[in-house]
């Protein structure tokens, strides 16, 4: 038995040929709801956010719509996949 339940750690999955190129990163968030975003995320407060050069939150967008976006298992601090990974 892990910390996980009965379930195996997991990390979250897309196929990337479906998404826009300016998206890099996969993440999951504590809540369970799937998220891309542009530059690499941080996790804080339950959700992931990224920062740009300039000190601002940058964008993300909701990756459940995209029918091959498909939830991990496990630590949501840890539930992050870059493209091409």
């Amino acid at each position: 038995m892990n910390d996980y339940g009965d379930k195996e750690f997991v990390l979250p999955s897309i196929d990337w040929s479906h998404v826009s190129s300016e998206w890099n990163w996969l993440v999951q968030c504590s809540n369970g709801r799937l998220y891309l975003h542009q530059s690499k995320p941080e996790p804080h407060l339950g959700f992931w956010d990224s920062i740009d050069e300039n000190g601002r939150i940058s964008k993300s967008l909701r990756a459940d719509c995209f029918a091959s976006a498909k939830p991990g298992n496990g630590d949501w601090q840890l539930l992050i996949m870059e493209r091409g990974q």
